[in-house]
């Protein structure tokens, strides 16, 4: 897919791991944060609760990811707010 054709590309998404959490092992493996799947559910339903998609709920389940609904509206490119005065 292209950045155009992802929540990604368009600034809708984020991948969220706890401190500690490896990304490149299994829940199980040796050394990988005990309790990540747990808290990866946690926060997933507080976003959910609040509005936002949660992949851990897929059929290919993605623990991490959060998006906002109907993020193909929004704009591509997304907005530059770099330097923008929010004062």
């Amino acid at each position: 897919a292209t950045l155009a054709q992802t929540p990604h590309g368009r600034g809708a998404a984020l991948d969220v791991w706890p401190e500690g959490f490896n990304p490149n092992l299994s829940y199980d493996a040796p050394g990988q944060l005990p309790g990540a799947r747990d808290l990866m559910r946690v926060f997933g339903l507080f976003a959910k609760a609040r509005g936002f998609v949660w992949g851990g709920e897929w059929p290919k389940p993605d623990d991490p990811h959060v998006e906002i609904y109907n993020w193909k509206s929004l704009p591509f490119p997304p907005p530059d707010y770099r330097g923008v005065n929010h004062s």
